[in-house]
């Protein structure tokens, strides 16, 4: 974790909220949560900050976090639009044959093959309203992030096995 998102582990989103107004010197005296967390909301670039890095962390040690062994077997590349790719590869190299004394060496052949694959969005948005995160003294939302990273993790590993199925 980074050392600004370390100082708010832990925290529920009223207190982060309050920090938030502390720090663009706003007045919270007499304010309830409701209030802390809508006047935070509506500094959206400061609670964007904040709550982003941590998010952000969050899901990606989730998801790094979560056993897939068709990981260690896949490759990740880069695609930078949603076209279809063409990806040429040898097949197998041929097997190995017994060559008996005074006798030469048999010809292999290679065969060569050819993937096409292109990249799909996925995507789902789950809404927490204002009253949900007021509400939220038991932190039941805090461990959000890190359920969706394992989620996403768990989609990956899904769709690499309907991959390799129709291989």
């Amino acid at each position: 974790m980074s050392e600004p998102a370390r100082r708010y582990a832990g925290d529920t989103q009223t207190y982060i909220a309050r920090d938030c107004l502390a720090r663009a010197g706003q007045t919270m005296t007499g304010l309830s949560a409701g209030e802390l967390v809508t006047r935070a909301l509506h500094m959206t670039s400061d609670f964007q900050l904040i709550l982003g890095e941590a998010v952000n962390r969050t899901l990606r040690e989730a998801y790094m976090a979560a056993p897939s062994g068709l990981k260690q077997v896949a490759r990740q590349t880069a695609a930078r639009d949603f076209r279809a790719r063409h990806r040429i590869q040898l097949g197998e190299a041929p097997t190995l044959e017994k060559v008996a004394e005074s006798v030469e060496y048999t010809r292999g052949t290679m065969a060569e093959a050819e993937e096409t694959y292109r990249i799909d969005r996925f995507g789902r948005i789950v809404a927490i309203s204002r009253q949900a995160i007021v509400n939220d003294d038991l932190g039941a939302f805090s461990d959000l992030s890190g359920r969706i990273g394992a989620a996403a993790a768990s989609f990956d590993a899904t769709q690499l096995v309907q991959l390799a199925r129709t291989q």
